[in-house]
């Protein structure tokens, strides 16, 4: 029973991650999210981006984790996180290098409108990494993203 929760909150928060043009990615990212983390792109224009899920059966699960923006961005950056299904609302700002944690009670079924910000009024690709904490898991913390496959058991953060 246990592998199944781990197996439905790493599927939820992939798709919660997921930019609705990038879900051709969730393969990787599922993978990804199952090793303990994965990184999602989000194009930023004049500052801001946007993204959304479908509706998605969540079973009323927490979903914990952490955001860490990609260390060679600029500036601060603001999220404004909308479960439109069940009212909720996560907000979060981080600056590029910082893990912010987050924990989020989902309902029986969500989806996620994702509002992003940054402090500079640019183009960019904003890289993100998404780490999960799954149930009973001892892995590395979340908030530590993995840079590539040989980075699996390292834990720099450049």
């Amino acid at each position: 029973m246990r592998n199944h929760l781990s197996l439905l909150l790493l599927t939820l928060a992939a798709s919660l991650a997921l930019p609705c043009d990038a879900r051709a990615q969730s393969g990787e990212l599922l993978e990804g999210l199952r090793q303990g983390g994965g990184w999602v792109e989000i194009p930023i224009s004049g500052g801001t981006g946007t993204f959304s899920t479908e509706v998605l059966p969540t079973l009323g699960l927490t979903v914990a984790g952490c955001l860490n923006v990609w260390w060679g961005h600029s500036g601060r950056w603001y999220f404004d996180a909308r479960d439109p299904v069940n009212g909720g609302r996560l907000n979060l700002n981080a600056t590029p290098g910082e893990g912010v944690s987050f924990s989020y009670r989902t309902g029986l079924r969500s989806s996620l409108d994702l509002r992003v910000r940054w402090s500079e009024p640019g183009d960019t690709t904003l890289v993100v990494w998404v780490g999960v904490d799954p149930i009973g898991s001892s892995r590395r913390d979340a908030c530590e993203p993995v840079y590539g496959p040989d980075d699996q058991e390292q834990h720099t953060s450049r």
